[in-house]
């Protein structure tokens, strides 16, 4: 009975890696959750081939059709076709069983697939119950391999149908979870916008025809609009992006940002050094859209220099391995390092007023150049934002 149950954990044990890596994933991509699951099979059979034991005199065999069984339930046809092209051979050479019944059998079990799929773990239990009676003969030994083949087949079967039940329940409650994020960061939004257009109501009412009062509120109502829309164009943003690629000069790109916003530096008291060693840096690039994620950069850096004492902000060009390297680092508050990987993720943010979406555009705009954008961080040691584009024009 030991055997038994040891040769069942050889079946399972991979399956089950494959079920804890999809948990841990939360959301594969299809054809990357079937190469694995494919691995999966393939070791199990390995795990039978290598470790497997037998029960008093009888062999081994019947472990071999789980996991086929499995790939035929998952509809793995090339996982299917190839494994039953090995035990043509290999259960011939290794268990002598007769080469043309060992063909006959993969091959029915495969035709009955194709043209009827329904009960299909039962009519393929029972057909393989048949052809083991054709290998061992009708005795008291056959009997007991039947007996544990179906034992076997049955217990592995239940362990992953229930196991899989666990996960469907697991992802729908992980899927209720977003959308009540979702939910909550409209909410979030429509209460962001709400406030600077509350703010502008105040203030248009407070006008009274004084050209003082107007000098003085003008600014500020253009300045919370301003606001409203940049919210506005963020969430606008998601799933439209459109990128026009051109030849365009990234080196003259971060010039000008940093132009746009040298007044505000310069109040905030904040040093920025830009250091290159080049005059072009050509690239194939739409031009408007990465100026917003260098904009999205800066003005995340500013708001992390708050009350900080001699505010800096780097920003490093280099040129290595082909690729344009350009470093943004501040010694602003940062963030938790635990927190650093999330800072792509739509409506994350751990900012009070953030929307969470400047990150996740950002990087689904330099993702666009064939680029890519990383974050180093930790608490009150600044942010480091490192990006990379493979396009450089030489």
């Amino acid at each position: 009975m030991n055997n038994i149950f040891i040769n069942m954990i050889y079946v399972v044990f991979p399956i089950c890696l494959y079920i804890l890596l999809f948990a841990h994933n939360k959301i594969m991509r299809k054809d990357k959750s079937n190469f694995i699951f494919d691995f999966t099979l393939v070791l199990s059979l390995t795990f039978i081939f290598s470790f497997s034991n037998t029960i008093y005199i009888y062999d081994n065999s019947y472990l071999v059709y789980i996991p086929l069984l499995l790939g035929y339930l998952k509809r793995r046809n090339v996982f299917v076709v190839f494994t039953s092209i090995f035990f043509m051979f290999y259960l011939p050479y290794y268990y002598g069983y007769n080469y043309i019944f060992v063909i006959i059998n993969l091959v029915l079990i495969f035709i009955i697939y194709k043209v009827y799929k329904n009960k299909y773990d039962i009519i393929y239990t029972i057909i393989n119950s048949i052809f083991l009676f054709i290998y061992h003969g009708f005795d008291i030994d056959y009997i007991m391999i039947i007996i544990i083949y179906f034992i076997t087949t049955g217990c592995v079967l239940y362990f992953c149908r229930y196991i899989s039940k666990v996960m469907k329940f697991y992802m729908s409650l992980k899927e209720i979870e977003n959308n009540k994020q979702i939910q909550e960061s409209l909410f979030k939004i429509s209460h962001e916008v709400k406030n600077p257009i509350a703010v502008c109501k105040g203030y248009l009412e407070l006008l009274d025809g004084s050209l003082d009062k107007y000098n003085e509120y003008v600014p500020i109502i253009s300045k919370e609009i301003n606001h409203s829309l940049s919210i506005l164009k963020d969430f606008s943003s998601i799933g439209k992006l459109k990128i026009e690629l051109d030849i365009m000069d990234l080196g003259l790109l971060i010039n000008e940002v940093i132009s746009d916003y040298d007044l505000i530096l310069k109040s905030k008291k904040i040093k920025l050094i830009n250091k290159s060693e080049y005059d072009e840096l050509l690239i194939m690039g739409d031009y408007v859209r990465l100026k917003e994620v260098f904009i999205n950069i800066i003005k995340n850096s500013i708001e992390a220099l708050d009350g900080v004492d001699n505010p800096v902000i780097s920003i490093i060009t280099k040129i290595r391995n082909g690729k344009i390297v350009v470093k943004v680092i501040d010694n602003g508050c940062g963030i938790d390092s635990s927190e650093v990987g999330r800072i792509s993720e739509p409506f994350f943010t751990t900012k009070k007023d953030g929307t969470g979406l400047g990150t996740y555009l950002s990087k689904e705009i330099i993702s666009n150049h064939n680029g890519s954008i990383n974050y180093y961080s930790s608490i009150n040691n600044g942010m480091k934002v490192i990006l990379e584009f493979d396009n450089y024009i030489i």
